[in-house]
């Protein structure tokens, strides 16, 4: 038997695999449900044929069928002028194209996914490929990879991966793709029967439809450089190969969407004559601003992630007033030196101030490496640490405590404890009437709260030594996708300490610009986002335990 050459031999298993299934059982009234999809019988003109020049296309299978969103499922690679038309007939399809306006010397495939079906209990053909060349020969080369979240490297599926032999940075803004193909569920994608070239590579979440990366709300993802379609189907025999193999079918595309949106407000309410709540599309910078038309006192208090925030009026004719005016200033992204400023009419709310006391909240558990935090409902404007008592609950007896208060630094709601409390215990605070009084002139009632301390037993250390670098880390510490602890401004070593026992997933920001939080990418600056890095596995943190690891994130390798 002559031996045929691994290209032929590749290419035809993968005609093969899409074409041939076992004989399908046909079962008799009464018998077991059929579970076979449809199987394909033959074609005109065949699958794989060369110098194609047809105008319609017609594939039977040995059963009737039915097309699942076939305009959504069906993946045309290269992308065609227009577009088939696809129609059911009997037990098989006809496929309807213009052959004047497809490209010459060019390998075409027609991936209809699982969209086609058997007619009576919906089994679905998966991965049918329909493949023909209007050249002399089948195309055989093959790239393949997987496209990620750049933020948590989740895989993305639904993302369309393109190939463009056109290296201009604009291509992928002005111009159809040299081939397409799609993500499926865990982010992989592959795109078989492709020349031998170079092309650039790009992932798209693709709003439009139109293969091209031209809307603000569109993600994209981009290499550095270029890559080279020169892998075959064959096996792989050396070293050598291994590399060559590895560069272009394990490729790794991180997606990001620009931050190039305009800032605005999201909603905004007035919640009582007192207080409005705002809430943005996106964490505010630095520079932005935000004031009350004849308020100039009013009190801004910012969220933690920056995208929304509480303004406390402070002046009874504003308070009292039924309408309002914010203005708010923001950087402008189109104009870099520009300002935007805007402004915000609100009508006073219907919510009427039911009593004139000031509210205290404290928690009831509270670990002994932490303050003690007394929040309020409005910015606290004095408070009298005389009438306040901090006593620790013995079996017989109630024993005074040492403490200072202060305002924190940042929140004007909030008062900090400075005590050194024991562990395992508790306590109770005995605050006096007029201990505290806001910025409305209220002050509280007369309370008893009793709460608990932990135990440092409960808690693990966590050290990670990184390896020598310039590089800036944000090290955080997350559960149930909650970030439970963050280090910024690390490039050495970080330390975690009273951390509650559990399983972590650690994550690693590259902060380039070292603005402790994580920069999306920009394309046409060439502008990738910051890397992130994940330990590969969730690691354990034991009670009264201390935990050190060497982690170089680079190569994902750590050491206990």
């Amino acid at each position: 038997m002559k031996k045929l050459n691994l290209i032929s031999f590749i290419f035809a298993i993968y005609i093969i695999l899409t074409i041939v299934s076992c004989a399908k059982q046909i079962a008799i009234s009464g018998g077991p449900k059929d579970t076979s999809p449809p199987k394909f019988v033959k074609s005109m003109p065949e699958n794989g044929s060369i110098n194609f020049n047809f105008d319609k296309i017609i594939i039977q299978f040995d059963e009737y069928i039915k097309l699942n969103n076939i305009n959504q499922k069906l993946i045309v690679s290269p992308p065609m002028k227009t577009k088939p038309i696809i129609t059911i007939k009997r037990k098989g399809i006809l496929i309807k194209l213009k052959s004047k306006e497809l490209e010459q010397n060019t390998t075409y495939t027609l991936n209809f996914n699982d969209a086609i079906a058997d007619n009576n209990e919906n089994n679905s053909l998966n991965s049918f490929v329909f493949a023909f060349s209007t050249g002399d020969k089948i195309d055989s080369l093959y790239c393949a990879g997987v496209v990620l979240d750049a933020f948590d490297r989740k895989p993305v599926k639904d993302a369309w991966v393109s190939l463009y032999s056109d290296l201009n940075d604009s291509a992928i803004i002005n111009t159809t793709p040299s081939y397409i193909t799609k993500t499926d569920q865990n982010g992989k994608f592959s795109i078989p029967f492709i020349k031998e070239n170079t092309y650039n590579i790009y992932a798209l979440i693709d709003n439009n439809y139109n293969y091209l990366f031209d809307l603000p709300e569109e993600s994209i993802a981009f290499l550095d450089s270029t890559i080279q379609a020169s892998v075959k189907f064959t096996p792989k025999t050396d070293s050598t190969e291994d590399k060559v193999i590895n560069q272009v079918l394990n490729l790794e595309l991180l997606i990001f969407k620009e931050d190039n949106q305009a800032q605005f407000i999201k909603s905004s309410k007035r919640t009582t004559p007192r207080l409005v709540e705002i809430n943005f599309n996106k964490a505010q910078y630095d520079d932005f601003e935000i004031a009350v038309a004849g308020d100039e006192n009013a009190i801004v208090n910012m969220n933690k992630d920056r995208d929304s925030l509480k303004i406390f009026l402070t002046k009874e004719e504003i308070i009292d007033s039924s309408k309002l005016k914010l203005i708010l200033k923001y950087p402008d992204f189109e104009l870099s030196n520009n300002i935007i400023i805007d402004t915000v009419n609100l009508r006073t709310a219907d919510i009427e101030i039911k009593d004139n006391i000031a509210k205290l909240f404290l928690p009831k558990t509270i670990g002994t490496h932490s303050n003690l935090e007394i929040k309020t409902d409005y910015p606290i404007a004095d408070f009298d640490s005389d009438k306040l008592k901090l006593e620790l609950i013995s079996e017989d007896e109630y024993i005074d405590t040492d403490f200072e208060l202060e305002k924190d630094s940042i929140n004007p709601l909030i008062i900090r404890f400075k005590s050194k409390l024991l562990e395992k215990s508790e306590y109770r605070i005995i605050f006096d009437s007029l201990f505290l009084k806001n910025i409305y002139n209220e002050t509280n009632l007369a309370d008893t709260v009793n709460f608990k301390t932990t135990s440092s037993s409960e808690y693990g250390n966590f050290k990670i030594i990184f390896p020598e670098t310039n590089t800036n880390y944000i090290v955080q510490m997350i559960q149930n996708e909650k970030v439970i602890a963050e280090n910024k401004e690390i490039n050495k070593e970080v330390e975690f300490k009273f951390l509650k026992a559990g399983k972590y997933i650690v994550k690693i920001i590259e902060d380039l610009n070292t603005n402790a939080r994580w920069d999306t990418g920009n394309y046409m600056e060439k502008k990738q986002a910051e890397k992130v890095y994940f330990l590969p596995v969730e690691y354990e943190i034991r009670a009264n335990w201390s935990h050190e690891i060497e982690w170089d994130p680079i190569t994902n390798k750590f050491i206990e």
